[in-house]
């Protein structure tokens, strides 16, 4: 496996909205990874792999790495419906969606909430 080095990126979810820190690494069909609540320390583990075969976005919740907007997260609808604006913002149709921990309960939601906007789910 080569050394997969992912790029970093703040996307900008609108005028006063948060900005959100993406890392982002492969070609092909898009994944969208929600992380858990220990965040992505690095891009290790299944990331790479993820890699080899999809372009990975991995977005930061806010509050994690250089993402800011946490202030603007109040209750559990607000942190998935979070999800769709990355989503919206990163130009994503449909979307393979995997969550770890957190991320999963996310996704899981994401999912229960508009099955339509999501390609593929995989929780952890």
């Amino acid at each position: 496996m080569n050394a997969v080095i992912p790029q970093s990126r703040i996307l900008n979810l609108g005028d006063g909205r948060p900005s959100i820190e993406v890392l982002e690494a492969g070609d092909g069909e898009p994944l969208l990874f929600l992380h858990g609540a220990g965040g992505i320390a690095a891009w290790e583990g299944i990331l790479p792999l993820l890699s080899e075969k999809y372009h990975v976005h991995a977005p930061l919740l806010p509050g994690f790495g250089r993402s800011d907007g946490l202030d603007y997260i109040e209750d559990q609808f607000d942190l998935f419906f979070h999800g769709f604006d990355v989503i919206e913002a990163l130009g994503l149709e449909r979307p393979y969606v995997v969550g770890e921990s957190l991320g999963g309960w996310m996704a899981a939601e994401m999912a229960a909430l508009r099955p339509k906007e999501i390609g593929r789910l995989a929780l952890a």
